[in-house]
């Protein structure tokens, strides 16, 4: 009839090459099915106890417990200023001359525990009251204790600047690494340590854009506390006493 549309005509040669193209298109199709299948039919690894992560603990004001002068209290939730909407306050109170209040987290026994990795911001509307500003990270088992503790040291006698120090288990060590931190911004951290040899081992550490690998170890020290893992802040006053407030935001800590 016309206009009607012929049938092509599948000849041997027309056959094999279609037989050609559907092998190919279904290899494509098994190499992208094959991984996919194998990923949803293997069981997810179980976190073991050694890998832990702990995130936003400011989040949590009231597990904060502070002391100043023996006076045990805690530490205060607040939205602004804040990164994420939450912050914890950490405040030195009025008090003698070279005055101290010490803020801490307890987590929990990490006997086993060798790698730490701590990240925080923190931000304070003025300086002129900041001695110093200490973080740390802290491990007690069976009555010996690893501490690594790095401190920014406001006012570190005439002729010097601002600067990071760490502490040995008995005194300060100097870094040499010089930063002056600006009042009315939040400030990044990052702090690195571990074990070795059971000794306690500084790696590294930044702050906004400053950085700096320490690569130092301290003997370990004895301490009755109880087993467990624990992060410290601690605001040091000045020669007269004033008091002052710190704020700490985005607190997580990694372990391993």
């Amino acid at each position: 009839m016309a206009g009607s549309l012929k049938k092509p005509r599948i000849t041997p040669k027309l056959l094999r090459t279609l037989i050609a193209a559907a092998a190919v298109v279904l290899a494509a199709i098994i190499t992208v099915l094959v991984p996919i299948l194998h990923h949803s039919t293997t069981a997810t690894p179980t976190p073991t106890p050694t890998s832990v992560s702990f995130a936003n603990l400011d989040d949590e004001a009231d597990r904060w417990t502070t002391i100043q002068d023996t006076v045990v209290g805690k530490a205060t939730s607040i939205q602004n200023p804040s990164v994420d909407g939450n912050a914890v306050k950490v405040s030195l109170a009025k008090g003698h001359p070279g005055n101290s209040i010490l803020a801490q987290r307890t987590l929990g026994r990490a006997d086993n525990v060798t790698t730490f990795a701590l990240s925080l911001s923190f931000y304070f509307p003025s300086a002129a009251s900041i001695q110093a500003l200490g973080f740390s990270i802290d491990k007690w088992v069976n009555h010996q204790r690893w501490q690594w503790k790095l401190q920014w040291l406001n006012f570190p006698g005439a002729g010097h600047l601002p600067s990071w120090r760490v502490f040995d288990g008995n005194y300060w060590q100097d870094t040499h690494v010089i930063q002056d931190l600006s009042v009315n911004m939040w400030h990044t951290l990052q702090f690195k340590g571990d074990i070795v040899n059971g000794q306690v081992h500084y790696i590294s550490f930044s702050c906004d854009a400053t950085s700096a690998s320490l690569d130092q170890t301290f003997t370990s020290v004895s301490d009755p506390g109880e087993n467990q893992l624990a992060v410290q802040v601690e605001l040091d006053g000045g020669a007269q006493g004033n008091p002052y407030d710190v704020y700490f935001d985005e607190v997580n800590l990694l372990w391993r």
